[in-house]
């Protein structure tokens, strides 16, 4: 019967001297626990949303404003623009700051998932047969 420690290659690969350092073996459950946390992992872009929301809440809230008549006498025409001219900065401002956030938070995604990639390629160097 062979000893288990053993080191067996198959496949010609050439096998290269690591250099000298210390190397922790990690336990399989704790392995796949880090996967699970990895990919876990999310930085919500709280700053992006929170400005969005606030942006939107305020072309929201002018614009209702307008609408009601708060600026239908003849003497406030440049009020009027002023107040239409707000909606439409903030409310550009704010889906381009929710657009930004969702693009920030799905990148981030991404690095996650490819850090957990990378480990499944080490897990297949050492895949029990």
């Amino acid at each position: 019967m062979k000893d288990d420690s053993s080191l067996q290659l198959s496949q010609g690969y050439e096998v290269l001297a690591p250099k000298s350092g210390k190397a922790y073996p990690i336990p399989c459950e704790e392995w796949d626990l880090l996967k699970t946390r990895i990919k876990r992992i999310s930085n919500p872009p709280f700053l992006f949303v929170t400005v969005g929301s606030l942006l939107l809440g305020a072309a929201l809230s002018t614009f209702i404003t307008i609408i009601l008549g708060s600026f239908s006498a003849p003497d406030k025409s440049k009020e009027l623009i002023t107040a239409w001219a707000a909606v439409g900065v903030t409310t550009i401002s704010g889906i381009l700051s929710l657009i930004y956030a969702y693009q920030q938070q799905k990148d981030q995604r991404v690095q996650a998932n490819e850090v957990v990639a990378q480990m499944e390629v080490i897990e297949k160097r050492y895949e029990q047969q």
